[in-house]
C-alpha cells in the first residue's frame, strides 16, 4: 500500500442544491465555464493535480501547502472580482479546506485521514472562505502573504484528536446573499444539534440522539412544518447567524440547546428562537436523573408545540419503550445504533446491529430497536454483504413483526415492516400502504417521505416517486446521499439519463461504498454510451461487493416491472458486471 504526504484541497459550492433546483442548466454551464477560465487554470499554474471532480466539489492534490494556499487565495480573489459584477442568480460562491497530512494512494486516487481533515474543514468553511489545519498553517506561515485568524480547536465528525484550525482573514467572499425559500404556511421549525457539554466527544452520540428524537417527536405533527435531521445537523460547528440559519432552511424558528452529562444525572439547556425577530420566544433548563431524560423530551417537544401552535390540541402517543427500569440504557445503545446506520458500510451495519441487539436484549418490548435491528438485515441483504440474502430479508421480517407488535404507533416499525414486505415478498403495494401509514404517523418527517418515494420507485411509479422525493428535499434541503439515489433510480425508469448520471455522482461520493448505488450510476453511463465509464465504476462495485453480480441483481433487486429490471441487468452486463 503507498502513501505519501501531501497538501489536500477540498472545495464545493454553497448552496448548490439551491441553484440547481432554480436553474439546474444554467447552473452546469456556469460551473463548466467557471472550471475552464479559473479554477483548472488556477490549479495548474500552482502545479496541482485535480483527483476528483465530484459534482459540485472537488479534491486537489498539491505537493506543498504553500502552492495549495496560494492556489486557494487566487481563486476565491478571482471569484470574488467576478461575483461583484454578476447579477445574482449568476454568482458562485466555494467554501475551501486545506490540509497536510498522510494519504493513501490507490491508482489515480488518494484516501485516508489527511482526505478526510481537509472535507471537514471545508465544511467549517464560510461561503467564499478558506479554513487551514494547524499542520498546513505551520508550513504555509510566512511562505504566502495571507492572515489568519485562529478558531481554535474544533472535533470534526470521524476524526479522533481535536483539530486546530485557522480561517482565512483576507479572503474577500462573495457579497451575494442566497435567495431566501419561503416560509411555509404553517409554523415552521429547525432543530439545530444540541452542544455535547459531557466534556468527553463520545457522549456526543447522546446528545445528537435527544436533538434526533425531539425532531421526530415534532415531525408528528402536521400542523408543524420541521426541517429533517440531516439538514439540521449539516449546521453543527457552523459559527452562522441563526437568522442566517433559518433564511438557509426557509424556517421562521429555531430551537437550539445543549446537554451535559455526568453519571447518572443529565442537563440539557433550550432556547427558542424567533428568527424573523430575533426574539426569545423562550428558554428553560432541565436538570434530572438520566431515567427522566424521556419526559425532559415530551416537555420541549410539548413546549414547542403549544408555543408554536397554541390552537393544536397536544396529541398523546405511546412511547415505544415500555418503561422498564433497564429502559435509559436500551435507549443508549439504540441511540448507537442510529448513529452507525446512516454510514453504509458493512462494518458500520455490523456495529448498529450489535447496539440494537443489546438495547433489545435489555427491553425486548422496545420497539424502535427491532426496528434499527431490521434496518441493518436489510442494507445487508440489498447490498450482497451477507453471506444469504433470503436469510438476511427474513431476519429483517422477524424484527419488523416484533415491532409493530410492541408498538403499533412507532412509525419506524411499520418503515421496517414496508422494507420487508418489498425486499423479501416483492409486495410492493403492502409496502407502499406501509410507509403512507408511517407518514400518517409522522406527516413532516423527511425520511419517511424519502421511503415513500423509494418504494413507489421500485413498484414503477416513477413520477409519484419524483414527486415524493422533492417534498422530502425541501424539508430537508441538506438531504442525504439516499435521497439523491431514489431520485436517480426515477429519473433513470423514465429514460432522463443525463439527468440521473447528475443525481447519482452526487450520491455515491457520500456512499462509497453503497453497491446499488454504484450500479446505478455504472448502468446510466452504459445507458448514455459511456462504456468506459461504466467499466470503471463495476471495477468499483466487484471489489467493494464480490457477491454483487447480475444473477444477485435478478434474483435480489425487487423491481415491479421486468422490463425495467432486463433492461437494468442489461446495461449491467455491457457494462462487464460479472454473471
Amino acid at each position: 500500500m503507498e502513501r505519501r504526504l501531501a497538501a489536500i484541497l477540498v472545495a464545493d459550492i454553497a448552496g448548490y442544491t439551491r441553484l440547481m433546483g432554480a436553474d439546474e442548466a444554467g447552473t452546469l454551464q456556469r460551473l463548466t465555464v467557471l472550471r475552464q477560465e479559473i479554477i483548472e487554470p488556477l490549479i495548474a499554474d500552482h502545479r496541482g493535480r485535480v483527483v476528483n471532480w465530484m459534482g459540485d466539489g472537488l479534491l486537489v492534490e498539491f505537493a506543498s501547502v504553500a502552492d495549495a494556499l496560494a492556489c486557494a487565495v487566487a481563486w476565491q480573489t478571482e471569484m470574488a472580482k467576478r461575483d461583484a459584477t454578476a447579477v445574482k442568480s449568476d454568482r458562485m460562491e466555494f467554501r475551501i479546506g486545506i490540509n497536510l497530512g498522510d494519504v493513501i494512494v490507490k491508482g489515480e486516487d488518494i484516501h485516508g485521514d489527511g482526505v478526510n481533515i481537509a472535507a471537514r474543514l471545508e465544511g467549517l468553511a464560510e461561503p467564499g472562505g478558506i479554513c487551514i489545519s494547524d499542520d498546513a498553517y505551520r508550513q504555509a506561515k510566512g511562505k504566502v502573504k495571507a492572515e489568519f485568524e485562529d478558531l481554535g480547536e474544533r472535533r470534526l465528525k470521524n476524526v479522533a484528536e481535536p483539530i486546530r484550525v485557522y480561517r482565512h482573514a483576507t479572503a474577500a467572499p462573495a457579497t451575494a446573499q442566497a435567495k431566501p425559500l419561503p416560509l411555509p404556511d404553517k409554523p415552521s421549525v429547525a432543530v439545530l444539534p444540541f452542544t455535547n457539554m459531557s466534556g468527553d466527544p463520545e457522549q456526543a452520540y447522546f446528545s445528537d440522539g435527544i436533538t434526533d428524537d425531539i425532531i421526530t417527536d415534532l415531525s408528528r405533527y402536521d400542523e408543524l412544518f420541521v426541517i429533517a435531521r440531516q439538514s439540521a445537523f449539516a449546521y453543527r460547528d457552523r459559527s452562522q447567524d441563526r437568522d442566517e440559519i433559518a433564511r438557509e432552511l426557509g424556517v421562521q424558528y429555531i430551537l437550539e440547546g445543549s446537554v451535559r452529562r455526568a453519571g447518572n444525572r443529565v442537563r440539557v439547556t433550550t432556547q427558542l428562537i424567533d428568527a424573523t425577530t430575533r426574539k426569545h420566544i423562550w428558554a428553560e433548563r432541565f436538570d434530572r436523573e438520566i431515567e427522566d431524560i424521556f419526559a425532559v423530551q415530551d416537555e420541549i417537544t410539548g413546549v414547542i408545540v403549544n408555543t408554536l401552535a397554541g390552537q393544536v390540541m397536544r396529541r398523546h402517543y405511546r412511547r415505544s419503550l415500555t418503561g422498564s427500569p433497564d429502559a435509559a440504557n436500551a435507549y443508549d445503545h439504540a441511540l448507537k445504533a442510529m448513529d452507525l446506520v446512516w454510514t453504509f458500510s458493512p462494518r458500520e451495519t455490523l456495529l448498529a446491529r450489535s447496539e440494537a441487539e443489546l438495547a433489545v436484549s435489555i427491553d425486548p418490548e422496545f420497539a424502535r430497536a427491532h426496528a434499527l435491528v431490521a434496518w441493518t438485515h436489510i442494507t445487508e441483504g440489498s447490498n450482497g454483504w451477507g453471506e444469504d440474502v433470503a436469510h438476511s430479508f427474513e431476519r429483517a421480517y422477524e424484527h419488523a413483526l416484533l415491532a409493530v407488535t410492541a408498538d403499533d404507533r412507532e412509525p419506524w416499525a411499520h418503515c421496517a415492516l414496508g422494507w420487508s414486505h418489498i425486499w423479501r415478498d416483492r409486495a410492493h403495494d403492502r409496502g407502499i400502504e406501509e410507509f403512507r401509514h408511517t407518514l400518517a404517523l409522522n406527516p413532516s418527517n423527511a425520511f419517511f417521505r424519502s421511503m415513500l418515494a423509494w418504494a413507489l420507485g421500485w413498484a414503477g411509479k416513477a413520477d409519484d416517486s419524483l414527486r415524493e422525493i422533492d417534498t422530502a428535499m425541501r424539508l430537508n434541503p441538506h438531504y442525504p446521499g439516499l435521497y439523491l439515489l431514489f431520485r436517480g433510480r426515477a429519473l433513470f425508469i423514465l429514460g432522463r439519463y443525463d439527468e440521473a448520471l447528475r443525481q447519482l455522482e452526487r450520491a455515491v461520493t457520500t456512499m462509497p461504498g453503497h453497491a446499488n448505488a454504484l450500479a446505478l450510476l455504472a448502468a446510466c453511463h452504459a445507458a448514455l454510451g459511456r462504456v468506459k465509464n461504466a467499466k470503471s465504476i463495476v471495477q468499483q462495485i466487484c471489489q467493494a461487493s464480490p457477491d454483487f453480480n447480475l444473477v444477485f441483481v435478478r434474483k435480489t433487486l425487487p423491481y415491479a416491472n421486468s422490463e425495467h429490471l432486463d433492461f437494468f441487468s442489461e446495461m449491467l452486463l455491457s457494462a462487464g458486471l460479472p454473471e
